[in-house]
C-alpha cells in the first residue's frame, strides 16, 4: 500500500475520461476562482456604500417667501389628481368638456 500515489491515480483517471469531462475538469476550477473573486469584490463594494436612511421618503421644496415645504410621496398622487381636476375645470368651460372620442359634450 506504500507504493500508491494519489496524483498518479488522479492523472490516470483524467486520461481515461471522455473529452467533454476533460474540458469540464479544465474549465471548472478557473471559473470557480473567478466567481469567488467576483463575490468578494461585490461584498467589498457593498460594504463601502452608504447605508440607506430609515424613515419616510420626502422631498423638500422651496416655497414662496423662502419657506420650505415638505411633500410626502404617499400623498402626492392625490394632490396630482386634484391639480388635474382643477386644471380641467379652469381650462374647459362647463358645456365644452372633451369626450374620450374627441367630440364635445353638449
Amino acid at each position: 500500500m506504500q507504493d500508491y500515489n494519489f496524483w498518479a491515480d488522479l492523472l490516470l483517471t483524467f486520461k481515461s475520461s471522455p473529452d467533454w469531462i476533460k474540458a469540464l475538469w479544465l474549465l471548472v476550477p478557473p471559473m470557480f476562482v473567478l466567481a469567488l473573486i467576483a463575490m468578494v469584490m461585490r461584498f467589498g463594494l457593498a460594504m463601502r456604500r452608504p447605508k440607506p436612511i430609515e424613515g419616510e421618503l420626502v422631498v423638500p421644496l422651496w416655497h414662496r417667501g423662502g419657506a420650505v415645504e415638505v411633500v410626502d410621496f404617499a400623498a402626492l398622487p392625490q394632490e396630482i389628481e386634484a391639480m388635474a381636476g382643477m386644471l380641467q375645470t379652469a381650462l374647459c368651460p362647463v358645456g365644452h368638456l372633451p369626450h374620450k372620442g374627441g367630440d364635445r359634450l353638449e
